[in-house]
């Protein structure tokens, strides 16, 4: 016996319900998964920032002793 639109249209409308729970609970993990990465991301950027000011300040440290030592050491020689 074939079914009626009713049964049809019923059928198919529990198939979207089951449909969309599946999405809402992947969409949900996917938010979690999200969330972990930009924490993650935030921690290495501080952690990438503070090595960068790192290397710049011994670049400016060393480059303003370098100029010291070569302007003062030949004034001191003679």
């Amino acid at each position: 016996m074939p079914e009626s639109a009713h049964q049809l249209a019923v059928k198919a409308l529990g198939k979207l319900a089951d449909h969309e729970k599946e999405c809402a609970e992947q969409w949900g993990s996917t938010r979690v998964e999200i969330r972990q990465m930009k924490d993650m991301l935030e921690k290495h950027d501080k952690k990438w920032d503070r090595l960068t000011w790192t290397i710049v300040s011994s670049v400016i440290g060393t480059s303003s002793v370098s100029f010291a030592i070569a302007t003062i050491l030949p004034i001191m020689i003679r």
